[in-house]
């Protein structure tokens, strides 16, 4: 009727999930320029008048590479009182976008997984592929509780342990008495290590007793002084270590 314009406007919001599209047959408008309500803005505007032909071109189907997995990890280890031995409890969330599968690659054997969600265990099967047992995943959720078991007990502990890099990681170590942690490789932050309890002021104090007892009563006695300083410092509780400097005073 003559009430209504003659001229229409379109509006295109593409999903690039689905696919990518090139688009011909109308004149591309300012949004800004039109009536168009303030949530239908957003998308490729075109002025679309009687007679015109709007054409699509699908250029892609699907994403051509899917986004990279996000997989967090919350790690909890249990060492043996001997230090022959430990047991790992790993919780894994995220999504999983790609590669369903978790392989575990660590140390130790993957003895018991379940989904958290569901409640319910998962196979541990063989990755016909490499060999590595894992769990196959039928959500793109990850909810996985894992149990690893070591019998032989390592000096150095994985950080991570599976074949998917995570964007997130928290571990806590228990330790029987009598074990330390001597430090810690590629974290951001590991409170409580041997390593992390010197500052740049102790290790001063350390050649500088080792040098005063070194002319004071000979080399050895200074290499020996700052071996029993490196084994004292904040070691053990009752090590004596400000001994030396009531040593090296008198």
């Amino acid at each position: 009727g003559a009430d209504f314009d003659r001229d229409e406007v379109w509006v295109w919001k593409p999903d690039e999930q689905l696919r990518a599209v090139n688009l011909s047959g109308m004149s591309m408008i300012d949004p800004t320029r039109t009536a168009l309500p303030e949530a239908w803005r957003g998308g490729t505007t075109m002025l679309a008048p009687p007679g015109s032909t709007l054409t699509l071109e699908v250029t892609r189907r699907g994403e051509p590479e899917p986004a990279p997995n996000q997989v967090s990890l919350s790690r909890t280890i249990w060492l043996d009182l001997d230090g022959d031995g430990y047991t790992i409890k790993d919780r894994l969330s995220g999504q999983m976008r790609q590669g369903w599968r978790m392989n575990y690659i660590g140390q130790g054997e993957l003895g018991r997984a379940s989904d958290t969600s569901s409640g319910s265990d998962l196979l541990i099967t063989t990755d016909p592929e490499d060999g590595e047992t894992g769990v196959e995943l039928r959500s793109s959720a990850v909810t996985i509780e894992a149990e690893i078991r070591a019998q032989q007990g390592h000096g150095t502990f994985d950080a991570v342990g599976w074949d998917h890099d995570v964007q997130r990681l928290d571990t806590t170590l228990h330790l029987p008495p009598g074990w330390s942690v001597l430090a810690a490789r590629g974290v951001d932050e590991l409170p409580g290590t041997w390593v992390d309890s010197w500052s740049l002021f102790e290790f001063f104090l350390l050649i500088m007793i080792a040098f005063s007892m070194g002319r004071l009563f000979g080399w050895p006695w200074g290499v020996i002084s700052a071996l029993a300083l490196l084994v004292s410092h904040e070691w053990r509780a009752d090590a004596p270590y400000y001994i030396w400097f009531h040593l090296v005073a008198g």
